[in-house]
C-alpha cells in the first residue's frame, strides 16, 4: 500500500499486479482496485499475467498521460483529512 501512494504522490502511471488473496491477506488486491477504480492505475491478475502482458504494456503506455494527470490531480494528504474528520467528529467543523 505505501508503495502505491508514493508513486502516486509523484504521479507516477502504475500496473499494479496484486498478490492473490489465497498468497496475502487480500490488502494488495483491495489496494489495487482502490487505485484502479478511481482512475490512478491499471491492474493485473497473475494468473492471466503472462498471455495479457503484451495487451498490457500496449495499454500503460497509451494511458500513461492520462493516469500521470489523474495521479497528479489526485489528493494524497493524509495528514489534512485525518485533522477534518477530528475536527468534525469534536464539532469544530
Amino acid at each position: 500500500g505505501n508503495s502505491l501512494f508514493e508513486l502516486g504522490a509523484l504521479g507516477v502511471p502504475m500496473l499494479v499486479i496484486p498478490l492473490p488473496k489465497g498468497a496475502s491477506r487480500g490488502d494488495q488486491v483491495n489496494n489495487a482496485a482502490y487505485f484502479r477504480d478511481n482512475g490512478l492505475a491499471m491492474t493485473a491478475g497473475q494468473s492471466t499475467l503472462a498471455a495479457d502482458l503484451p495487451n498490457l504494456l500496449t495499454r500503460l503506455e497509451g494511458s500513461a498521460d492520462r493516469l500521470s494527470a489523474a495521479l497528479r490531480s489526485y489528493r494524497f494528504d493524509g495528514t489534512a483529512r485525518i485533522l477534518r474528520i477530528i475536527r468534525s467528529a469534536a464539532g469544530l467543523a
